[in-house]
């Protein structure tokens, strides 16, 4: 078979879970006998350049927010197409999956088509009004993609009681590259030490400054715990997760956190911050469909709490703990008895949620899986 070329197309690439699952699947590509070009609907954030760093071109169409924008952006999106010449186009999000849709509607070959949707549908009103539509949109051409690839089997069961054509449907997890994630006692002294932490415990939330996220309910439980506890600061991490975030200064100053709430905004040292955590907390309300973080951490071998939301459930297993969105009391319930945990006790279960990653998702087998769908060989 000759090499075979393929066209990912995505919303943007910004730091996001979906960005750095297609930059992992492009990274351990190299055994593989495929080309790849990727084109980002949005300006190009950081992924964009880690993946250009792989050897890999990355596009841009450069749209802004508004309907013309987005019409004025189709012949340029056509002509780029037509320029690659793809034996593939897979679709990343929403927006991606629209304008793979269309791209491959108008290129003069037969041509795979794939759509990748990346979190759950809980409630559509909750998504912004262009959203809406695109998902729309979406649904009613659904039967068009030769596959609809969920990260989640939630994500799937709520796409499809939308109205999204069922028999298109497969399940293709997240994956995750194992040995980036190791605790090291060396590596969290040198964290703590660098955030300024003396207290034993370290708590992290690790997510977007968005309301599916809620980090509002995050902020009551570090409040609720630190009525109780002594020795834990608690670290918060993402983009737009600032002390300049007048949001989350509120949240703070009502609190009277002081030191104990560390806001370290957008880092590019995940992995380091993870082996530093005692335990992760995901307190998602809506949206989330194969959390990344929660993956990630439990590659570094730390106990998660999260809700009830997207697959964060089968993700865990019985390696950590599953607790209703919102619940401010369970969250901090279930927190508390793993900080309680002796240390041989947490690093025991942490050690088992680190073999169930290694179990069903490693990034090898996961990238095998989209190559394998995309009909490329081993080299």
């Amino acid at each position: 078979m000759m090499r075979r070329r393929v066209l990912h197309i995505i919303s943007g690439l910004d730091t996001g879970g979906a960005e750095m699952m297609l930059y992992k699947i492009l990274a351990y590509s190299e055994n593989y006998d495929v080309d790849y070009l990727v084109i980002s609907i949005r300006k190009p954030g950081p992924i964009a350049t880690k993946i250009r760093d792989l050897g890999f071109e990355v596009q841009t169409l450069n749209i802004g927010a508004s309907f013309w924008n987005v019409c004025i952006s189709l012949p340029l999106l056509i002509s780029k197409t037509i320029r690659f010449r793809p034996d593939v186009i897979q679709g990343w999000m929403y927006h991606g999956n629209l304008f793979a849709m269309i791209s491959a509607f108008f290129f003069p070959k037969k041509v795979m088509l794939f759509w990748n949707v990346r979190q759950s549908l809980y409630d559509i009103k909750k998504e912004k009004l262009f959203t809406r539509l695109t998902i729309w949109i979406c649904k009613i051409f659904s039967k068009m993609p030769a596959r609809i690839l969920y990260n989640s089997i939630l994500s799937a069961q709520q796409h499809e009681k939308y109205g999204f054509f069922s028999n298109q449907r497969m399940i293709i997890f997240n994956g995750f590259e194992i040995e980036k994630f190791k605790r090291s006692q060396q590596t969290k002294v040198s964290i703590k030490r660098e955030l300024n932490v003396n207290t034993k415990y370290i708590v992290g939330h690790i997510g977007r400054f968005h309301p599916k996220k809620d980090h509002k309910t995050m902020f009551l439980v570090a409040k609720k715990l630190l009525e109780e506890l002594n020795d834990v600061t608690f670290i918060f991490v993402g983009r737009d997760i600032l002390p300049s975030n007048r949001v989350l200064a509120g949240y703070m100053d009502d609190s009277h956190m002081g030191e104990t709430v560390k806001l370290l905004g957008e880092r590019t040292d995940i992995e380091r911050i993870l082996t530093a955590m005692d335990v992760l907390v995901s307190t998602s309300g809506w949206g989330e469909g194969f959390s990344n973080v929660i993956g990630e951490a439990m590659s570094a071998g730390v106990l998660c709490v999260a809700t009830n939301v997207g697959d964060s459930k089968n993700i865990i297993g019985e390696t950590g703990a599953i607790v209703r969105p919102h619940s401010i009391d369970q969250i901090s319930m279930e927190v508390a008895k793993i900080l309680h945990l002796s240390d041989e006790q947490r690093l025991t279960r942490g050690k088992e949620a680190r073999r169930r990653i290694i179990e069903y998702y490693s990034i090898e087998k996961i990238t095998k899986k989209y190559l394998t769908l995309y009909q490329v060989e081993e080299m």
